[in-house]
């Protein structure tokens, strides 16, 4: 059932990269805040979705944390990867000019390397796996 929630989300992050990737293309403007909400919106009802599994599984924190985690590390390297792809650009394409804040820290922290990002939040995502 725990693969069912997380497929069902990386779905939406594939829906939300090609939207997204379309009103760039319009030339319309992408209210990233409220593409957060949203993120968040769908963590917390896949998260609800698998509240009686993640009870039973450990102590509640935990799997919680857990959980949470994992989808949030799961939309930002499905979406990111998934965005460039949709607009023909290279997989680890991180624009100057965004109005994201996570665009922004990856280009501070990482600056030309921000393949190094994605890398490090994929790993992240597939060891929180582990633990789920």
């Amino acid at each position: 059932m725990i693969y069912l929630s997380e497929i069902s989300l990386w779905a939406c992050w594939a829906a939300m990269a090609a939207w997204q990737a379309h009103l760039i293309e319009q030339n319309k403007p992408i209210l990233h805040g409220v593409w957060a909400l949203l993120s968040g919106f769908l963590i917390a009802l896949a998260t609800w979705w698998m509240f009686p599994r993640l009870v039973a599984e450990g102590p509640l924190w935990r799997m919680l944390a857990l959980y949470v985690s994992a989808q949030g590390c799961s939309r930002l390297v499905i979406f990111n990867v998934l965005l460039n792809w949709f607009r023909g650009l290279r997989w680890n394409y991180t624009s100057p000019m965004s109005g994201s804040l996570m665009d922004h820290l990856e280009l501070r922290l990482f600056r030309q390397r921000v393949w190094l990002m994605e890398v490090f939040v994929a790993v992240i995502f597939l060891t929180l796996q582990l633990f789920l």
